[in-house]
């Protein structure tokens, strides 16, 4: 995401995201991760270019359908349009980007599989599933069917530890982490940071690859970091070349022990998406009428959190607020919080991840 626009398409940067991948494929890296929705399709455009400057590289790539497009029809015309775009004959590993309860998971995986027997994809894996969804899936189609699971994991979101995690394990099933840096955001807390350089000192390397390690120390975690930076880019491809040992891996689980809690909706302050990146509901009758036609709308996500629960909390930053109203600021999350307001009526506290740090993020440095 980033690499030729977010939700828009971007051209802007063009020779420079080609020049980043082309020196990540000469560096070695193996697996690149994209999906249609990236700069509505020029993500993946950027890729098949960059593969077509460097012939002598076939790196796993993995792309993925966007919920409205879940339908067999769709689906099939979106897998045949990202072929097209990263000019492979076939995708390696097809990926749910969320799951869309308007459509029967049943009737999206059948295509799937008919892709699959067809030699245009390879492996099927979800994303974004709450850990029901990802239960009632795999127990429907069988061990082996889903190859991965897609989902933020990092230091300062620490759920997929609970079930999601050993629930994969025990399937052979890949967790993939999005986010594994979370922006740089950890370190924002100037004790912690001072801790997390220790210990980075001790293995001769940066806080960030220490984090990317830590992260893959628990069983099958593949972490997809992303970077225009050359030299984050060679940092990141190295981030496992050596050995935490358990004391400094129960260490650091000691310190980025997530604050969880339940908080009235009432005391959340909604505010704008801080990168103005992708339009956000800040208004409750704005989200019940999916002003912007979200694909699944608010209330649709409701219908499937009274079934299936939460895929994952909304995240919040406490702040002090002279109105005495708020208690926190909402920083991840809307569609899911109004999702659980609408469902809940406003009369059931919402599971949040409380952020140790003020909602703007910045790079990490170290």
């Amino acid at each position: 995401m980033g690499f030729g626009g977010y939700y828009q398409a971007d051209n802007s940067d063009d020779v420079g995201a080609i020049d980043t991948l082309s020196f990540a494929l000469e560096t070695g890296y193996e697996f690149l991760d994209t999906a249609e929705i990236y700069g509505l399709g020029h993500s993946e455009e950027l890729i098949g270019e960059a593969l077509r400057q460097f012939p002598g590289s076939r790196p796993f790539i993995a792309t993925k359908v966007s919920p409205e497009n879940l339908s067999p029809r769709k689906l099939i015309q979106s897998a045949e349009a990202s072929l097209n775009r990263l000019g492979v004959s076939e995708i390696d590993l097809y990926q749910i980007h969320w799951p869309n309860p308007k459509i029967p998971i049943n009737e999206t995986l059948g295509a799937l599989t008919r892709l699959v027997e067809q030699g245009k994809v390879r492996h099927i894996g979800l994303s974004n599933f709450s850990f029901i969804q990802l239960k009632e899936t795999v127990a429907g189609f069988g061990h082996g069917t889903i190859s991965t699971l897609q989902t933020e994991y990092n230091m300062t979101d620490r759920s997929a530890e609970a079930e999601v995690l050993p629930f994969c394990r025990e399937q052979s099933i890949t967790v993939i982490a999005y986010s594994p840096l979370d922006q740089g955001s950890i370190c924002h807390v100037r004790e912690r940071r001072a801790q997390f350089t220790a210990v980075a000192k001790k293995y001769g390397c940066t806080i960030a690859q220490l984090m990317l390690n830590w992260l893959s120390t628990h069983g099958r975690v593949a972490v997809i970091p992303k970077s225009a930076q050359r030299d984050h880019l060679l940092q990141n491809i190295t981030a496992l070349d050596f050995i935490l040992d358990d004391n400094d891996i129960a260490l650091i689980a000691r310190l980025t022990e997530p604050i969880l809690t339940d908080v009235a909706t009432e005391r959340i302050r909604v505010t704008k998406d801080a990168t103005g990146r992708q339009k956000v509901y800040t208004t409750l009758e704005d989200a019940t009428a999916n002003i912007y036609s979200y694909t699944p709308s608010p209330t649709e996500l409701s219908e499937e959190f009274l079934k299936c629960g939460m895929p994952k909390r909304v995240k919040v930053c406490p702040i002090d607020d002279s109105s005495g109203r708020f208690d926190y600021d909402l920083i991840d999350g809307r569609s899911r919080y109004w999702a659980w307001v609408i469902a809940h009526g406003g009369n059931r506290d919402i599971p949040v991840l409380v952020l140790p740090y003020p909602g703007q993020r910045a790079p990490i440095k170290t």
